[in-house]
C-alpha cells in the first residue's frame, strides 16, 4: 500500500463521517496536508472550521465527533483534535513496515503507475541566457525540473524537456563585442574594454579559443574603437561600440556572433551533463 493510498482512505474514513453531519444541500469534502511539524502528525486537516458556519457549533466540537470511532482503521496509530478544532492524523508503525518492504521489493519501479498514460508534457527550465555560466540558482532549477520530468515519466506521461536558447538581440551583441575585445587584447590592443561589457574570465578563455582555432580571422584595424565619443551613458556608449564592431567586421561580425553563443551554449550544456 502506497502513502498516496494511505492518504486517500483517510480522506473517505472522514468524509463518510462529514457526509452524516451536513445537511443534505450542502457538499464539503476533507482535504489532508502534511503538516510543518512532525509533531502534528503524518497529516493534517482543517475541515471543522469549514463546518462550523454551517452546523453552528464550534469547530472544537465538530472535530470530535468527526474522529469518533475513527481512529479504530488499523492504519491509524492514532487520530486526535487540537488546538481550536484541527484533527492530526498519525500513521500506524506496522503500515510503515509494509510500505519500506513494498519499496524494497519493487526497487526502481516502485511509484510507477500509468496516471498519465497517453498524455504530453513539455518543461521548460533553466533555459538560461546564453551570455555567461550557469551559477546556484541555474543548478536549483536544473534539479527541480528534472525531477519533476523524472515524476512525471513515472506516472506514464510521455516528457519532453527543453532548455529555451535565446539567441537574438542586444545581449548577444554585447557577448560578441566582449569576446572581440578581449580578442583584440591577444593581439596587443590597448583600447578601453567597455564598462558595460562582459567583464568574466570565461570571456577570455572564449577569445583564446577564438586565436588558437582561427587565427587572425577577425583582427581588423580598429582605430575606429579609439576614436569613438566618449559618452556619460554607459548603456548608449555600449551601443555606440556594437554598431563600430558590425562596421568594422562586416559579415565576419555574425561570425563571430555565432561561434560566441555556440561556446557559451556548449559550456552550459558540460555543466548540466555534471
Amino acid at each position: 500500500m502506497k502513502i498516496l493510498g494511505a492518504r486517500e482512505k483517510i480522506e473517505d474514513l472522514l468524509n463518510t463521517k462529514v457526509m452524516h453531519l451536513l445537511p443534505d444541500n450542502h457538499a464539503i469534502r476533507v482535504r489532508l496536508s502534511r503538516p510543518k511539524l512532525l509533531t502534528h502528525g503524518d497529516f493534517s486537516c482543517n475541515i471543522a472550521f469549514q463546518l462550523a458556519p454551517i452546523l453552528k457549533k464550534s469547530p472544537l466540537d465538530i472535530a470530535t465527533d468527526i474522529i469518533e470511532g475513527v481512529s479504530e482503521n488499523s492504519i491509524l496509530e492514532s487520530i486526535e483534535v487540537a488546538g481550536k478544532g484541527f484533527i492530526n492524523i498519525f500513521l500506524n508503525p506496522d503500515f510503515r513496515q509494509t510500505l519500506l518492504s513494498e519499496i524494497v521489493k519493487k526497487g526502481e519501479n516502485f511509484g510507477q503507475n500509468s496516471d498519465g498514460s497517453g498524455k504530453r508534457v513539455l518543461i521548460e527550465f533553466v533555459s538560461a541566457n546564453p551570455t555567461g555560466p550557469l551559477h546556484i540558482g541555474h543548478g536549483r532549477g536544473a534539479a527541480f525540473g528534472a525531477t519533476m520530468a523524472n515524476f512525471l515519466r513515472a506516472s506514464g506521461y510521455d516528457v519532453t524537456c527543453e532548455y529555451y536558447v535565446n539567441d537574438a538581440g542586444r545581449q548577444v551583441d554585447i557577448l560578441s563585442v566582449s569576446v572581440w575585445y578581449r580578442y583584440l587584447e591577444i593581439f596587443g590592443g590597448k583600447q578601453d574594454f567597455p564598462k558595460k561589457g562582459y567583464q568574466g574570465e570565461y570571456i577570455k578563455h572564449f577569445a583564446e579559443s577564438l586565436k588558437k582555432l582561427h587565427g587572425n580571422r577577425w583582427l581588423r584595424d580598429y582605430s575606429k574603437l579609439e576614436n569613438l565619443e566618449n559618452l556619460a551613458d554607459e548603456e548608449k556608449e555600449l551601443d555606440q561600440v556594437i554598431l563600430a564592431a558590425k562596421e568594422i567586421l562586416g559579415p565576419e561580425y555574425h561570425s563571430l556572433r555565432h561561434i560566441s553563443v555556440c561556446a557559451q551554449i556548449k559550456s552550459c550544456e558540460e555543466d548540466l551533463d555534471l
